[in-house]
């Protein structure tokens, strides 16, 4: 928030009494993930940890303590955005995931059959400022960013993810990223 981002309200807990602290009036809330989606391996097979929603239902079968969990207010997307940053460049993406409900809260939750559209996308200057300051002060030269866009055309920071992949970004936006990450490597230069 320090970089002037708008994130969504976020709680991580480990008691029921918090969430229910947490929710003050009826609204949408979800749990993720606060480390890596990919929770086990067993005889070659992961699970994985997707975005949920936390229904009155879900919450009231919460037991009164359980493992460190993050809960965050529900934001109403218009897109999702996943931007790969590299030395103070960004390489934004747009997924219109909204109209399939299969991937409208979590797009990670892939329709192979009718996937989403993904789009090359220009940030406004003053995101671009935000996210470069942000990345700079946490001292990342490389990193890969999940954002929201509103129907209100607000910009909400979710994660920074610092080994994030760049193919999802570079391969539909033809972005040629690993041109520019192999160029960089070599030289030190973009």
């Amino acid at each position: 928030a320090s970089a002037g981002l708008n994130i969504p309200d976020t709680l991580i807990t480990t008691r029921k009494k918090d969430i229910q602290a947490f929710v003050t009036k009826p609204a949408k809330i979800i749990t993720k993930s606060i480390n890596e989606g990919l929770v086990f391996f067993n005889n070659g097979y992961g699970a994985y940890s997707e975005t949920t929603e936390m229904d009155p239902e879900f919450q009231s079968g919460l037991a009164d303590t359980f493992f460190p969990s993050l809960v965050q207010k529900y934001i109403e997307k218009f897109a999702e955005l996943r931007i790969f940053f590299i030395h103070d460049q960004l390489y934004a993406m747009a997924i219109f995931s909204q109209q399939n409900e299969q991937t409208r809260l979590d797009y990670r939750n892939y329709d192979r059959i009718t996937p989403n559209r993904n789009v090359p996308f220009e940030l406004p200057g003053s995101i671009k400022d935000k996210l470069i300051r942000f990345m700079n002060a946490i001292k990342l030269n490389c990193g890969s960013i999940d954002m929201i866009l509103t129907p209100g055309n607000e910009y909400i920071f979710l994660e920074v993810n610092p080994i994030g992949q760049f193919g999802m970004v570079s391969q539909p936006c033809n972005y040629g990223l690993e041109k520019l990450i192999a160029h960089y490597l070599s030289y030190g230069t973009i």
